[in-house]
């Protein structure tokens, strides 16, 4: 059976228009297997993540400084032999540098080749958790600092961060942040930093009482620190 010109003009757009979707779709199913890495699957809605942005606060001078670098760890990367420990800190400095640079596509995959070689690293779960929030994504920024702080659950810098991360994003729940600080305080033994973190923490909740004691718990763990723990006390009016 012979097909008139028409008929095979209609069937040869359908076939073209069914490749183009067979395309487009391996296409996204691709990019959402680079973002869902086996390592790490983000949890917030894609269509919401900043994948890209202009750096701030970046003078020329250091952006050509974090370029140069960048590109150097690259040559480093295609013509040196390089163990694990070496691995790991190459493409977690490159993911350090891109992240200053807003190119937050490159980092995050180079912050997940870091965590293959060294999943037991904190510092690295810390570094992807700053970068998640660089990408607003909160929760993925959640899980991962969570993961940190499972790795090392005496980590006063992690603590602080996750604190200071629920009260950024969960300001309604100012409990989460405070859990995060009486927790650890329970179990530190040097506790100077988070002490510290906590009373301003209290302070910016306007529980002032609660910021007072602590800032008495600093006047023990600080004595040279003394007079201007109590002159912050004073200005509570207490």
């Amino acid at each position: 059976m012979r097909l008139n010109n028409k008929k095979i003009i209609i069937l040869f757009i359908f076939i073209l228009g069914f490749s183009v979707a067979g395309v487009l779709y391996w296409a996204r199913f691709y990019n959402d297997k680079q973002e869902d890495n086996k390592i790490f699957i983000i949890k917030d809605d894609k269509s919401l993540i900043l994948w890209q942005d202009e750096p701030k606060n970046l003078t020329q001078d250091s952006k050509t400084v974090y370029e140069q670098r960048i590109e150097e760890i690259k040559k480093d990367l295609e013509n040196a032999v390089l163990g694990v420990d070496e691995m790991y800190v190459y493409y977690s400095n490159m993911a350090l540098y891109q992240s200053y640079l807003g190119q937050y596509r490159q980092s995050y995959d180079n912050y997940l080749k870091a965590i293959e070689y060294k999943p037991e690293n904190r510092v690295l779960w810390v570094g992807l958790a700053d970068l998640l929030v660089l990408m607003n994504a909160p929760k993925s920024a959640e899980e991962a600092y969570l993961k940190a702080l499972e790795l090392n659950i005496g980590a006063e810098d992690t603590i602080i961060k996750l604190a200071e991360f629920y009260e950024k994003f969960y300001p309604e729940e100012p409990e989460k942040a405070k859990k995060v600080f009486l927790d650890s305080l329970e179990i530190l033994m040097e506790k100077t930093r988070v002490v510290r973190a906590y009373a301003k923490f209290l302070e910016r909740q306007k529980d002032f009482v609660g910021a007072s004691e602590q800032y008495k718990i600093l006047m023990e763990l600080e004595p040279e620190n003394k007079d201007n723990y109590e002159k912050i006390i004073r200005s509570f009016g207490l």
